[in-house]
């Protein structure tokens, strides 16, 4: 796993970052995060300065020097620390970058792209994510709340936008996402009157942008087929391409009996990657559909349990979506959630109680769980209240679901 430090990221790991969730942990550890190779030159030969991707970019290598970014966002780190990382010329460059890429067009840099491809840029979106996160907190720190606010909405602004092509990019703006909304949401008690009407526009802005997780999906599928397409008459090329041997470990047993079947049957190839394109869309088709529905009405996704040559394939190169939509509802549910504490809030303010129920303020657009498709869990206690979502199926080690789940909160 240390290669994800590294400063390119290939499709042969791809997979695994993406079963781990390794990318969309926003509490783990991402050693060498900030490149020492300046990024900017090595991916925009041509310079338009109409794509705010370009400004992303340049904000990477402004932050690459500030020093103690992770330390700053770890638990237990005192405000100073904070500060001392918002207050350096290098961060103030980056979050201005930032709001000026978000004032252009956003489209990736890359006209083509096939296995190795590489997104030395990700990790250090990652890592202006955290610089946005203590931004938020220390804005909070001071009393800023309105600044507070705002920066929020560049932050998912933000996560929104960078998720331009593949998995990956979506993977880290939810982890984004999540650093910006964590940041905000455990200082919920300095919410004024306006400061909930502000929080409820912002949240309101980003629920009703488009979802990423429809083109995400969408980008990813037609790259997978794309690399498929790139191999049908070269064998060899495939067959590298899908070793998953390293120096660490041997070539797994499934992938050992895949290269076997390609070398015993080169006839059936090209056949077999026609039935694995069509697979692949159908899978994330599914993926997209299910990002709209609570779980109890998903669709199944695709499944390949025969030793075909095409099935082998099929489960070689693909993923199983549905981690990766548990993953864009959650944190979409996060948002609703955000929203309606706003909406609670201000109506405590309005009439010096908490509503009785969530039914009374009249917001069904944001009462309803996306994960259920029912009200979210609210429990009013005297001057105290809970707010909860009815968390994911937990599985056991045979990948079957447990009666239990964990609630989500925000708090």
């Amino acid at each position: 796993m240390n290669r994800i430090a590294y400063p390119g990221i290939t499709i042969r790991i791809r997979l695994v970052l993406l079963l781990t969730g390794l990318l969309a942990c926003e509490s783990c550890g991402m050693a060498q995060e900030q490149q020492v190779e300046v990024l900017f030159p090595k991916i925009f030969t041509h310079i338009t300065n109409n794509n705010g991707y370009e400004e992303f970019v340049r904000a990477v290598d402004d932050s690459r020097t500030i020093p103690d970014v992770n330390a700053a966002m770890s638990p237990g780190a005192t405000l100073t620390e904070k500060r001392r990382v918002i207050n350096s010329q290098q961060a103030r460059e980056a979050i201005e970058l930032i709001k000026m890429g978000l004032q252009k067009p956003v489209h990736s840099p890359r006209t083509a792209m096939d296995e190795n491809t590489t997104f030395p840029e990700l990790s250090g979106f990652r890592h202006l994510g955290r610089l946005m996160g203590i931004q938020i907190y220390v804005d909070l720190a001071d009393g800023h709340v309105s600044s507070a606010i705002e920066n929020l909405r560049i932050g998912l602004e933000f996560a929104n936008r960078v998720q331009t092509d593949t998995l990956i990019s979506g993977l880290v703006g939810i982890a984004i996402e999540a650093i910006a909304e964590k940041s905000f949401s455990t200082h919920l008690d300095q919410l004024s009157y306006y400061d909930c009407e502000n929080l409820l526009r912002a949240m309101q802005e980003r629920l009703s942008d488009e979802a990423p997780g429809a083109r995400v999906f969408t980008y990813e599928g037609n790259f997978l087929c794309s690399i498929l397409e790139h191999n049908r008459t070269n064998m060899d090329g495939l067959i590298e391409m899908l070793n998953d041997e390293t120096d660490d470990s041997p070539t797994s047993a499934a992938t050992a009996t895949l290269l076997e079947g390609i070398r015993a049957h080169p006839d059936q190839l090209s056949s077999a990657i026609s039935s694995v394109e069509d697979k692949i869309k159908q899978n994330y088709a599914i993926a997209i559909d299910n990002l709209s529905l609570p779980m109890d009405r998903r669709k199944p996704y695709l499944q390949e349990t025969s030793n075909s040559l095409d099935a082998m394939l099929f489960n070689s190169v693909s993923i199983d979506p549905g981690n990766i939509v548990d993953r864009y509802i959650v944190s979409r549910t996060k948002l609703h959630m955000l929203a309606l504490h706003a909406v609670i809030r201000k109506y405590r303010w309005e009439h010096g109680i908490l509503p009785g129920s969530l039914a009374v303020l009249h917001r069904p657009e944001l009462t309803i769980d996306p994960m259920t498709g029912k009200p979210f869990n609210y429990i009013v206690k005297g001057e105290v209240y809970t707010l909860s979502a009815v968390g994911l199926v937990k599985r056991d080690e045979n990948g079957e679901p447990l009666p239990q789940r964990d609630m989500l909160t925000l708090q």
